[in-house]
């Protein structure tokens, strides 16, 4: 928290922000390739990466997220998994509490140009997810074991 900030509007943080550093969006692509301008090949090269090397969950559906780490890399036998799973299901972690932006206003504007190429590449993450999941509908605890 920065007192200093407590005036300042989500516009206004975010201009700033982005004219002082210019790398505020696009977290995802900058982390899957490490640069920080993007084309239409580089979009391609993230779906590749994503659908190749990463196992998808959503926070979005982050009950059945954790059912297929469970049987994806076996942890129903872990001792912890139960204490593990309230935590970060059923309380949550790093969650802080904001207003919602409204769709049709400014600051959703800046933010979604800001984060284009993030926003085509999430839209993959989501079908990719769902692709994903007919995997887990054919698998059982016991085909793992």
């Amino acid at each position: 928290y920065q007192p200093e900030l407590a005036d300042t509007t989500i516009e206004e943080w975010l201009t700033q922000e982005s004219g002082t550093t210019g790398y505020i969006g696009n977290t995802y692509m900058r982390d899957l390739l490490h640069k920080h301008q993007f084309s239409d090949d580089d979009l391609e090269k993230a779906k590749d990466i994503l659908r190749t090397k990463f196992l998808i969950g959503l926070t979005t559906n982050v009950e059945e997220s954790v059912e297929r780490f469970d049987k994806y890399f076996g942890w129903y036998d872990n001792e912890k998994r139960s204490e593990c799973k309230r935590k970060a299901i059923q309380k949550g972690v790093n969650k802080n509490p904001h207003d919602a932006l409204k769709e049709d206003s400014k600051a959703w504007d800046i933010l979604a140009e800001m984060n284009k190429w993030d926003l085509q590449l999430y839209e993959f993450i989501v079908q990719l997810y769902e692709e994903q999941g007919e995997l887990f509908r054919t698998v059982t605890t016991e085909d793992i074991a």
